[in-house]
């Protein structure tokens, strides 16, 4: 997680765009998903999920949402319920965040913090 300021956000931007336009250019076609799946679409997806590295909170209902940690299941899941009857292959694009718990950086700012205050 970092800030992105003017200049940065246009050359991300910027750099989006081109990739995106050359996909494009290849009759791929964008797809979005949202940010937030069940815990259990990533359980079914990989059995050894560590659920210790996503971000979790629960639904009205008390189950057990995650922000998304990669795209290849969120897509998947897509792929398998709008498009079961497609006839592949299929030419899809995405660009999205992607939100993973990092120990190592956590434990970085409470050095670096513990070493400020110091």
């Amino acid at each position: 997680m970092r800030d992105l300021i003017s200049e940065e956000c246009e050359k991300k931007e910027a750099l989006k765009n081109r990739i995106e336009n050359v996909f494009r250019s290849y009759g791929y076609r964008q797809l979005k998903t949202p940010a937030i799946e069940y815990l259990e679409t990533y359980t079914n997806a990989y059995g050894d999920v560590k659920d210790e590295e996503m971000y979790k909170f629960f639904d009205q209902e008390g189950k057990t949402l995650a922000l998304r940690t990669d795209m290849t299941v969120p897509i998947a899941r897509m792929c398998a319920s709008k498009f079961a009857n497609a006839k592949p292959p299929f030419r899809f694009r995405y660009s999205s965040d992607v939100f993973k718990v990092r120990h190592t950086f956590a434990d970085r700012e409470v050095r670096l913090l513990t070493a400020a205050l110091n």
